[in-house]
């Protein structure tokens, strides 16, 4: 119910909502942004992080790692959802150089999610560039790297997003266990949730 998150967000930010970029303005930017994605509105979601991007630096939260990884993997997502739009190819190419340039610092940081992370977006800009052999290779390793860190949400949705590219029975198969992981953990909309976590799949 992604409007009843919308809300719930709203009102909670409420009291802090003319204040500094804080901790509330974080958690805030991470779950509206993250609605959009949801709702596959990439437009949205790269509008809210880039326009809360000049504050986040002048906060100085990049510096606290655990934040910088969300809001790196977060802006490259919102990046690459923006991106499936192909009527712009000038700005589209932008879009992906920012993406990999995010990647690239997130493989490049020292905790062991950020790595798998960084994987499935370089796969995503491999994907919107129609090297779909490499993108789902990607994802393959980065869902077992998932795994390996008990992120098993995350693995789930690189496996539905890699079984989408490899098609077929084998894609279907992939899919299928994927949705069933999701559900078991009471997503109502793997499909939706898989987008959120690993776009550019399009």
């Amino acid at each position: 119910d992604p409007a009843e998150a919308q809300r719930r967000a709203d009102e909670a930010l409420a009291p802090w909502k003319h204040g500094a970029f804080q901790l509330a303005q974080y958690l805030h930017l991470v779950a509206t942004t993250q609605i959009a994605l949801y709702r596959g509105d990439g437009e949205g979601a790269l509008a809210r992080i880039s326009g809360a991007w000049p504050r986040i630096v002048s906060s100085m939260t990049l510096y606290i790692q655990n934040f910088r990884v969300m809001l790196r993997h977060l802006r490259a997502r919102a990046a690459l959802a923006a991106a499936a739009d192909r009527s712009r190819p000038l700005r589209r190419a932008r879009l992906l150089r920012l993406a990999r340039s995010e990647a690239s610092k997130l493989s490049k940081d020292d905790v062991p999610f950020a790595p798998p992370l960084a994987l499935t977006i370089e796969a995503g800009v491999h994907a919107l560039a129609s090297d779909v052999e490499k993108s789902a290779e990607l994802l393959a390793v980065a869902a077992g790297g998932f795994r390996e860190l008990d992120m098993m949400l995350h693995a789930a949705a690189a496996d539905h997003e890699r079984g989408r590219l490899v098609g077929g029975d084998d894609g279907r198969v992939l899919r299928t266990a994927a949705e069933a992981s999701m559900i078991d953990e009471d997503v109502a909309s793997p499909e939706r949730l898989a987008a959120m976590l690993v776009p550019g799949i399009t």
